[in-house]
C-alpha cells in the first residue's frame, strides 16, 4: 500500500485516533478532533470533549502528530477533573 500513502494525510488521520484513543471514547462518546499539516511538516490539532453539559477544548501543535494528540487528550482530562 505504499504507493497509496500519503504521509500528511496518515499522519493527520494517526493524531486524530491517538487522541480518541487516549480518551478511550468509543462512537457514543461525545468528543471530536480536527488536525491539519502545516507547511513546515507540524501537526496542529483542535480537540473537544464534553462532560455533565460542559465542552473541554485543547488546541496544540507539534511534530510527531501520536504525542500531540495522547497530550491534547491528557490536557482535556486534566482540566475536566477526570485525569487517572
Amino acid at each position: 500500500l505504499a504507493s497509496v500513502d500519503d504521509e500528511p494525510t496518515r499522519r493527520i488521520v494517526e493524531c486524530e485516533r491517538a487522541f480518541l484513543q487516549e480518551l478511550e471514547a468509543g462512537c457514543s462518546f461525545p468528543a471530536g478532533a480536527y488536525a491539519s499539516a502545516g507547511g513546515d511538516g507540524s501537526i496542529h490539532l483542535v480537540a473537544l470533549a464534553a462532560w455533565d453539559g460542559k465542552i473541554t477544548r485543547a488546541s496544540l501543535t507539534g511534530d510527531d502528530g501520536v504525542i500531540v494528540g495522547r497530550v491534547a487528550a491528557q490536557e482535556i482530562l486534566g482540566r475536566a477533573g477526570r485525569a487517572s
